[in-house]
């Protein structure tokens, strides 16, 4: 087996948990859990065999499902609301919400950062409510140059 990108032998199995991967819409998605795959010991390509995406794609799948559950749990407790309510922040219905927890259904990359931003930036969470009546005089004021 030779590495595709650089053309080396020297290829090892290894655990790439922690790696980042480009996955569909995603432009980086983290692989939480042990994942044995071949690995260029020059370039540290990763090489796929035949049948070895299906593995990656359900690493990933998992990761992702994980990190949602993660995020969802800290909203709700450090905002103290139900998940309807981070639905409504989020634009889905909770029963879609709902589907993407569970994993049953994957989230685009933009809901799933999105997602993670209401979880560590409480900020994002007051300011994506529904009900957020921003002071546009004083946004207004913050884009205007006075000379």
């Amino acid at each position: 087996m030779r590495c595709g990108d650089c053309g080396s032998k020297n290829i090892k199995r290894q655990n790439v948990q922690g790696r980042s991967f480009r996955w569909k819409d995603f432009s980086a998605a983290t692989v939480i859990k042990p994942l044995e795959l071949n690995v260029c010991q020059e370039c540290n390509n990763i090489i796929t065999k035949a049948g070895e995406s299906k593995l990656v794609d359900e690493a990933i799948e998992a990761s992702i499902s994980e990190q949602v559950r993660i995020a969802i749990a800290k909203i709700k407790d450090t905002q103290r609301c139900e998940q309807k309510d981070i639905a409504s922040r989020l634009g889905v219905s909770p029963e879609h919400l709902s589907e993407i927890k569970s994993g049953r259904s994957m989230p685009s990359f933009q809901l799933f950062n999105f997602l993670k931003t209401l979880a560590f930036d409480e900020k994002a969470f007051q300011v994506s409510s529904p009900e957020f009546k921003p002071d546009y005089k004083v946004a207004m004021a913050a884009f205007t140059t006075v000379k």
